[in-house]
């Protein structure tokens, strides 16, 4: 399990993937493994329009590449709001153009393992040090 926030309480992630598959399973894997509160949707603009009461947020991980709302085009529509308040992992088979990663704080390529991903998170958890 990773630490819980100082707080006490459970890491809250957001997830944003369109294939339900991957995003059942990640979703299980979070909750289950990580043990951290997660909110879950299958496209960009649900997540959009439920992004400001999901604050406080620690983590997004978004999809780099959704229709009709991208990832980029999520991290750029929170930023206008003044939601960007934690940090955005795209997650993606592809790597993200370089103006796309500037966009976010991490990237992480899939197919990966559960300890992949979370090694590559880690560094972006409330408490940890960049490395």
């Amino acid at each position: 399990m990773i630490d819980p926030h100082p707080s006490g309480r459970p890491l809250h992630v957001a997830v944003v993937e369109d294939d339900a598959d991957m995003l059942d399973l990640l979703v299980l894997l979070l909750r289950e493994l990580a043990q951290w509160q997660v909110s879950s949707f299958r496209s960009g603009a649900a997540f959009l329009e439920a992004a400001e009461e999901l604050q406080p947020l620690h983590l997004l991980l978004v999809d780099h590449r959704m229709v009709p709302v991208s990832g980029p085009e999520i991290l750029t529509g929170l930023a206008a709001r003044g939601l960007r308040t934690c940090p955005a992992v795209y997650l993606s088979g592809m790597r993200p153009s370089e103006e796309d990663l500037r966009l976010a704080d991490g990237f992480v390529m899939k197919p990966f393992t559960f300890d992949e991903l979370m090694v590559a998170l880690q560094r972006f958890l409330p408490g940890e040090s960049a490395s």
